[in-house]
């Protein structure tokens, strides 16, 4: 807590915080509960807690007081739910359980009128305070939503909508209708892929284009649009002719990399597919979605078999080198093995922190998995047996991968870092240092080269024995090499995005 010049109070343990106005009482909001404390700001006394109450079933994650009504309190939680509390006596007067995935914002409008939230499932809803009834559904963002914030005025009901996609949807809620993009940098590098012949790095992410390089050249061989979302996964084929992709869009497609041409696309799942993978035996394409699904298809025919749900968003596949075993993990930890020949869960496990990243052993017989926590666990394929785990990094862990020799394990982190261990001991070697975050990682097929992912357009590529950069890939720019030396008229945010976007002064 803090004035213009200096803090007043730190209050610990809980990771949101919102204002009464007019008020010196704060809420915060921390696991599944809410509270709110007396600052003491101004009084010479310490600040307390003066109430808490409880029934979110997962961290709260977002509050917001009432603009004119004080004692009204919402709260967005990971539990997906939005709730209105009277903060007099911590009554609960609403809940609001629309939500497809975790709310990371609520906000209310100038006048009090009406309560937006968004979060995870990439939506905005807005409702009537008064009585609690939906008013609009804004869609059209391709990433969690984690900012919102009305323009101030009653007469002015814009709502500003700030999303991961790289954008701020501008809306009028009266319309309703988006009135403005506001596009901020517009590409991140989700997903990396190498071919397993050529010296050729696939690269995809939120421009929703797919692009391969020849890395001997630099130059960008094949640019494939087509998505009309975020590329979330992209999967070479085991004989290099044919690359797989999903995205937001719902889609799962297939191209022919001589020529880029699309040779299918199909739009079985009901929300954004964010995984893909390829079976070592060329037979079988895996697909995971947010609506929960693993789906196989056979790329010859496009014939599908769904199998049975996940609890949530399914995030992560892997198969076993030999094509015998699928392995599947969701949001809730949730970790699920399946047999190729039956179709059927051979073997579940339930860690708890949401799972991302799974890798199997190419020298066969275990299972790596890495999390929101940032631990990695190894798993016995056959007995199901936890055999290591380890604190490995200090955000969520977004991909493993496995040298093709299996000596070397590489994790990816949203700590900016991409870090090597030994597969057998877990003992710590090499940290690769990303630009930001690091959402992808591949090993190329004879071991030497790791390429990393970034959220900017940034593909970095190490050397695995000394741990030196030896390449970068940028993806095009919207203004790639625009001299804007002396340009008049420009504000100075304006001169910083263009320069996001590719400008340079010089």
């Amino acid at each position: 807590m803090w004035r213009t010049a200096g803090s007043l109070h730190t209050l610990t343990g809980h990771a949101e915080v919102a204002w009464a106005a007019g008020s010196a009482r704060p809420a915060a909001g921390w696991r599944a509960a809410v509270t709110t404390g007396r600052s003491g700001c101004g009084t010479g006394r310490p600040a307390s807690r003066c109430a808490s109450w409880t029934g979110h079933a997962d961290a709260v994650l977002a509050l917001a007081f009432h603009p004119i009504h004080d004692h009204l309190l919402a709260s967005g939680s990971d539990d997906r739910t939005v709730r209105l509390w009277d903060a007099r006596d911590g009554a609960c007067l609403h809940v609001f359980a629309d939500h497809g995935d975790m709310v990371r914002s609520v906000t209310f409008s100038p006048d009090g009128a009406w309560l937006a939230s968004g979060g995870h499932d990439h939506r905005v809803r807005v409702r009537c305070v008064a009585d609690g009834s939906p008013y609009r559904l804004f869609e059209g963002h391709h990433d969690a939503i984690e900012a919102l914030a009305f323009a101030p005025g009653a007469d002015a009901p814009l709502l500003y909508v700030g999303s991961h996609d790289q954008t701020i949807h501008v809306w009028d809620i009266r319309g309703p209708q988006r009135v403005q993009t506001l596009q901020g940098r517009s590409d991140r590098t989700w997903t990396v892929a190498w071919h397993p012949q050529r010296a050729w790095l696939a690269t995809a992410g939120s421009d929703g284009r797919i692009r391969v390089w020849d890395l001997a050249s630099g130059a960008c061989r094949l640019d494939l649009p087509g998505h009309t979302a975020w590329v979330q996964m992209i999967a070479f084929s085991p004989d290099g002719g044919r690359l797989v992709s999903c995205g937001s869009d719902k889609t799962v497609r297939l191209w022919d990399t001589a020529d880029g041409r699309p040779l299918a696309s199909h739009r079985r799942h009901s929300l954004p597919v964010v995984i893909v993978a390829w079976s070592p035996d060329g037979r079988l394409v895996a697909s995971g979605s947010e609506d929960s699904t693993v789906c196989l298809w056979q790329p010859e025919t496009g014939e599908l078999v769904a199998l049975p749900e996940h609890p949530n968003s399914v995030r992560g596949l892997a198969f076993s080198a030999d094509s015998r075993w699928l392995a599947s993990c969701d949001d809730d930890g949730v970790i699920r093995l399946w047999d190729m020949a039956t179709r059927a869960v051979a073997r579940s496990w339930m860690v708890g922190a949401a799972t991302w990243a799974l890798a199997f052993d190419p020298r066969g017989g275990r299972l790596a998995r890495g999390s929101h926590d940032g631990v990695i666990r190894l798993w016995e394929v056959e007995s199901g047996a936890c055999i290591r785990s380890w604190d490995a990094h200090t955000e969520m862990i977004a991909d493993l991968a496995y040298h093709p020799d299996g000596g070397l394990l590489a994790s990816a982190s949203y700590d900016a870092t991409a870090r090597l261990w030994d597969a057998g001991t877990g003992a710590a070697g090499r940290v690769l240092h990303g630009e930001t975050r690091v959402p992808a990682i591949a090993f190329s097929p004879d071991g030497r080269l790791l390429a990393g992912g970034s959220h900017t357009e940034l593909v970095r590529i190490w050397d695995v024995a000394t741990g030196a950069v030896v390449q970068e890939i940028h993806s095009p720019r919207p203004y790639d090499g625009l001299d804007i030396t002396g340009v008049a008229g420009l504000t100075d945010a304006e001169v910083r995005m263009l320069k996001q976007l590719g400008a340079v002064e010089r």
